[in-house]
């Protein structure tokens, strides 16, 4: 494993933070589907998570906003 161009980096966070983005869109969407009491309680830890780490990613990629 050697050190990575700065432009593959950003390219691999952005496509992370993609990812994140859909994950906490899929989980709305399925809260509001009225999901089974089991997933439920669970929902809003989940999506926080999601929320969390895109906050997260965004400063990575631009730290400086």
């Amino acid at each position: 494993m050697g050190f990575e161009k700065t432009s593959d980096v950003i390219a691999f966070l952005d496509l992370m933070l993609e990812c994140e983005r859909a994950g906490a869109k899929a989980l709305r969407q399925f809260e509001r589907m009225t999901p089974p009491e089991i997933v439920a309680g669970a929902l809003p830890r989940l999506f926080g998570d999601e929320a969390r780490y895109c906050a997260g990613l965004s400063r990575q990629i631009t730290p400086d906003i």
